[in-house]
């Protein structure tokens, strides 16, 4: 017998209903994360794994105006330089006619955007002619780490106990291109505190930092270290929990969107041929110029410009995105969120006649994203890629509905910080690939590859091929 409520471990809940998700993904009241969840993380000061509720609040608005939509706007130039490097790339495989490792280069390209972005100074995985893949390699893997740590909490003994007191030669080959990272961003987050004291730039308290006024080339340091935030905040190990926490979370996620979405439009024709008719009759998105230096000032050759603005206004290419989303959202583990007052669930949603529990104050309860945004009432055939399901929907309650089971970012006070990066990253993106190039498969690129197998934090797909391409010039 199939039951909506399981008790999944002797104090936490999951509740597999999603007409209950906004019932405590909400940004009323005053919601806890499970602490015995977040401990065990290896950056307990990332306002991420920051449990407490009023706690979190306070990190939260302190870096909150970093990556809202108008400081992602005004740094657009940042992300189409890397778009326009992985466009650079793309077109020397053209040019060679080799196979193309189109998976690996969009993670190298979210992760040189995030590292630019959060800490002023990029990894460089694009430049590199594999991509950094040995990093891609940890970070797709070491999802499996996430579920033991459930349970048994290894990640803070290894990365905060004993990796950091080993050589770096004696750290497993497995895991030493993460333990590499960790290190970067450590040795990066003390330049820009250090470069912050020399510059004797202190705050007082009265003045709070401003999205509209957010300047260009700040970067996550120095912001939270000119925040108002309390002296106890601005410490070394908490502030670098901060950036490795935002740097990371911008890796895997997007790019395992991108792939699922290039694998499914290049697998439909009739999808790949609309989007490009409507991009072909917006030309108002985008513009032909030369493309700016990039931070080694190199000067590429002339690229499209594209504007995340227009772009996000044109209907298919949305639902492109959104049925990307919905199939691959950044995280799909499930989140636990803790009341402080107790939670009533009754079947069939608030005002139905269902059967009602009371959840009591205090318990863990959590839902899986992914049974939302699978569920065949709201989405019918939920496995496949559909983007007229949002773009051809005109009944106005109808797409209402669609949008409230739609939430690849969370939702509530713990929503991804990060989401307006993410959505720029995707649409400039397609747009980019969409306009530019014909891709097939190779390599034993396959339907596998795209095929959900667990929860590894991100989406675990059964295949492990990639996705693999031989790229040629658009033809049509």
């Amino acid at each position: 017998m199939r039951r909506p409520i399981v008790r999944i471990s002797p104090f936490e809940l999951h509740v597999d209903d999603s007409s209950f998700f906004n019932e405590i993904y909400r940004q009323d009241g005053r919601w806890h994360k499970y602490e015995f969840s977040t401990k065990g993380q290896a950056a307990p000061g990332g306002a991420v794994f920051t449990a407490d509720h009023d706690a979190h609040k306070r990190r939260r608005m302190a870096i909150n105006p970093f990556l809202s939509k108008p400081a992602i706007m005004k740094r657009m130039d940042l992300i189409q330089s890397k778009i326009n490097l992985l466009q650079e790339r793309i077109k020397e495989a053209t040019n060679q006619g080799t196979m193309f490792e189109l998976g690996l280069a969009f993670s190298a390209m979210t992760i040189d955007i995030a590292t630019a972005y959060v800490m002023g100074k990029s990894y460089d995985s694009l430049r590199s002619p594999g991509f950094n893949k040995e990093l891609t390699r940890v970070l797709q893997e070491g999802g499996y780490l996430w579920h033991v740590n459930k349970h048994i909490q290894l990640s803070n003994f290894l990365f905060k106990h004993l990796l950091p007191f080993m050589p770096s030669g004696a750290v497993p080959e497995a895991v030493r291109p993460f333990f590499v990272f960790l290190r970067d961003c450590e040795d990066r987050t003390k330049e820009l505190i250090d470069l912050h004291d020399r510059q004797g730039v202190t705050n007082t308290g009265e003045e709070k930092p401003s999205a509209r006024g957010f300047p260009s080339s700040q970067t996550l340091v120095e912001l939270i270290m000119s925040s108002s935030l309390p002296r106890e905040e601005k410490q070394y190990k908490r502030i670098n929990d901060e950036v490795g926490t935002v740097t990371g979370a911008g890796f895997e996620t997007s790019s395992n969107t991108l792939r699922h979405i290039s694998y499914h439009l290049y697998s439909n024709p009739h999808i790949l041929a609309r989007l490009r008719a409507e991009l072909d009759a917006h030309p108002e998105a985008c513009t032909e110029a030369a493309a700016p230096e990039d931070a080694e000032g190199t000067a590429s050759h002339n690229h499209r410009t594209w504007s995340w603005d227009k772009l996000s206004r044109l209907p298919y290419l949305t639902g492109v995105v959104k049925e990307g989303l919905r199939l691959t959202p950044g995280i799909v583990t499930r989140m636990q969120r803790v009341a402080e007052h107790p939670l009533t669930y009754r079947e069939g949603g608030a005002g139905a006649n269902g059967r009602a529990w009371t959840l009591p104050a205090g318990t863990p309860v959590g839902m899986s994203l992914m049974s939302m945004h699978m569920d065949e009432d709201v989405f019918p055939q939920p496995l496949r890629f559909w983007p007229e399901r949002w773009a051809d929907e005109e009944d106005e309650g109808r797409r209402k509905r669609l949008d409230k089971h739609f939430a690849p970012f969370s939702r509530g006070t713990r929503i991804c910080v990060g989401m307006h990066l993410a959505w720029a990253e995707l649409y400039l993106t397609v747009a980019m690939l969409a306009s530019q190039f014909d891709f097939e498969f190779t390599g034993g690129t396959g339907p596998e590859d795209v095929e959900w197998l667990n929860d590894r934090f991100i989406l675990g797909v059964k295949g492990k091929n990639g996705i693999r391409v031989v790229a040629s010039k658009r033809q049509a």
